[in-house]
């Protein structure tokens, strides 16, 4: 199943805003069920789902599958429409995986998902001495201040009023205990013997 889709809430530009939900199953029963888990108000049947209009946001939709054989029960699988005002031009990031500060480098492409032209900025860091660094689209918390970042998108240059500007992510880097290196050591010597 893929876990998300993006969509638009006009047809302004010839923007695509129907959505075919079982497209989105990528292996598997196709014959379950949708369910709309935020009413988001999308028109239509769930082969055809149609957002125009529809307020932007995240919006959760839950697939069941209808084919399992007893003692098996269907499984249910929920993914994430994100609809977008697509007459105004797209922040749209996504969250990065925790990372532990031994080897904590993350380049900010991989999580940018609008093709807008931006910048990112560092824009908090936890309490310590040695914050992360930002050095254009690379964070690097390596041999850093384990903690909670927060990273954020910036479209340059600023899109049209009424637009959002931005969009935020949490980076969460943890400390790679002192007990736990020399047990990964060993286990990596362990295996290359």
């Amino acid at each position: 199943m893929t876990p998300q889709a993006e969509i638009c809430n006009t047809d302004e530009n010839n923007n695509i805003t129907v959505l075919n939900l079982y497209t989105l199953i990528v292996a598997g029963d196709n014959t379950g069920t949708w369910e709309d888990l935020d009413n988001s108000g999308a028109t239509g049947n769930f082969d055809a789902l149609d957002f125009i209009g529809i307020i932007p946001g995240a919006y959760r939709f839950r697939y069941t599958t209808g084919a399992a054989q007893a003692p098996c029960p269907n499984q249910s699988y929920t993914i994430t429409v994100n609809v977008s005002d697509c007459s105004c031009p797209s922040v749209a990031t996504t969250a990065p995986a925790p990372m532990c500060n031994d080897n904590a480098v993350l380049n900010l492409n991989t999580i940018t998902i609008t093709s807008e032209p931006g910048r990112w900025y560092l824009i908090s860091t936890p309490s310590g001495s040695n914050p992360a660094t930002l050095n254009g689209f690379t964070f690097n918390a390596t041999n850093r201040d384990p903690g909670t970042y927060e990273v954020e998108f910036r479209l340059e240059p600023a899109p049209p009023a009424g637009c959002p500007t931005s969009s935020t992510q949490t980076i969460l880097v943890s400390l790679l205990s002192a007990t736990f290196k020399p047990m990964l050591k060993f286990v990596i010597q362990m295996r290359m013997q």
